[in-house]
């Protein structure tokens, strides 16, 4: 395998003359999109009440947890229960 410096011609001792940030555009807010943490979580309650099998195993799950964590998302389990069982109710689930 050939070292990255003979792939990439980077000339990192040069000062680079490209304005990146006036390149950039902005992109319209065409499609709204969910909460990738909160959507797993209704898959897998959803899995959980039509006892059907599941994609993702606890180490999965617990992957997640632990990045909701990681982000400061879990600073107050009770409120996260609360906001949970919003959403599930929204989605019928337990109702």
């Amino acid at each position: 395998m050939e070292p990255l410096s003979d792939t990439l011609d980077m000339k990192t001792d040069e000062p680079q003359s490209m304005r990146f940030h006036d390149q950039w555009q902005e992109i319209p807010d065409t499609q709204k999109f969910d909460n990738g943490f909160k959507a797993q979580w209704e898959m897998f309650i959803r899995h959980v009440l039509d006892d059907t099998p599941y994609e993702y195993d606890l180490a999965e799950g617990a992957k997640g947890v632990q990045l909701a964590e990681a982000a400061g998302l879990l600073r107050d389990p009770d409120m996260a229960v609360t906001r949970m069982g919003a959403v599930l109710a929204v989605h019928g689930i337990g109702t």
